[in-house]
């Protein structure tokens, strides 16, 4: 009878000189690299401040610091639910805001006209006016 050996065979392998090709991977070059802006904008938070009477039916309106405004839609279990105030005929913005107390989140939704810088003046003076025709 043989012998039963104690010994392992030996099955390791070297990988150190081993040269692995990588895959060539084209690149669109279609579009040139553009160099990056030298300025570098200012990141600052969107604030909102609502107006009462402050819409066209004397309505709340929430305006927003980049000149974008709010009708309220809806409010339920202390949230309120604000829709873009731009729905007509030729633009059906749906931007939106949610607000749960003093905390308002924009919507994913991005605004699908150009913002209006001087809305906050604007429905100032539309509360301004109701409030002075309510005098006379």
């Amino acid at each position: 009878m043989e012998e039963a050996s104690n010994n392992i065979d030996d099955r390791s392998f070297d990988i150190s000189n081993r040269n692995i090709e990588r895959p060539h991977v084209s690149l669109d070059e279609s579009l040139p690299d553009r160099p990056l802006d030298d300025i570098i904008p200012n990141a600052v938070p969107t604030t909102y401040e609502v107006v009462e009477s402050g819409s066209k039916r004397d309505g709340r309106l929430l305006v927003s610091s980049d000149g974008y405004t709010y009708n309220a839609r809806k409010t339920h279990s202390g949230r309120t639910y604000w829709t873009c105030s731009v729905r007509n005929k030729q633009v059906a913005c749906f931007a939106s805001v949610k607000q749960f107390g003093d905390m308002l989140t924009a919507s994913l939704n991005e605004h699908t006209h150009p913002a209006n810088p001087g809305a906050y003046k604007k429905s100032n003076i539309r509360t301004t006016d109701a409030i002075h025709d309510e005098d006379c």
